[in-house]
């Protein structure tokens, strides 16, 4: 495996390389979507995390609020996951003594762990939720 910020040789075969390579970058953003959210909602309530983000002024991290788009991530991010495992498993076959197979395997074996304890701890609150996150906190002036 190469240095952080290249690109990983896994294998000799280029497409699967580019596939590993893209299903491990497809594997975070949304277990980390996940992850943030959930905290921030049992942290401050789906309300309070929201009005905690438009008081931070960064409203453009506002886009994991929606149950809809944590669970799409969550598909996506689930499915890159086991693609690496799958992968992992049949490089691992099919070379018992490879190295890269046993790092994929890793990897993915990584993420399927950390997605097994977030996914039920940090799933979206049930209960209503506000129409829209364009419009920031009520005026507290008032």
């Amino acid at each position: 495996m190469a240095l952080a910020a290249t690109f990983v040789t896994f294998t000799d075969v280029l497409w699967q390389d580019i596939l590993l390579n893209l299903a491990f970058i497809a594997a975070v953003p949304g277990l980390g979507t996940w992850i943030v959210w959930g905290v921030r909602e049992r942290r401050r309530g789906v309300r309070g995390a929201l009005e905690h983000e438009w008081k931070r002024g960064q409203p453009s991290t506002l886009r994991g609020w929606k149950p809809r788009n944590r669970w799409i991530g969550a598909w996506i991010s689930l499915g890159a996951t086991a693609i690496l495992l799958v992968f992992g498993a049949v490089l691992r076959v099919i070379d018992p003594g490879d190295d890269e197979a046993l790092g994929v395997l890793a990897i993915g074996g990584i993420h399927a762990v950390v997605w097994a304890v977030a996914l039920p701890l940090c799933r979206p609150l049930p209960g209503p939720r506000p129409e829209h996150a364009t419009q920031g906190p009520p005026d507290e002036s008032r």
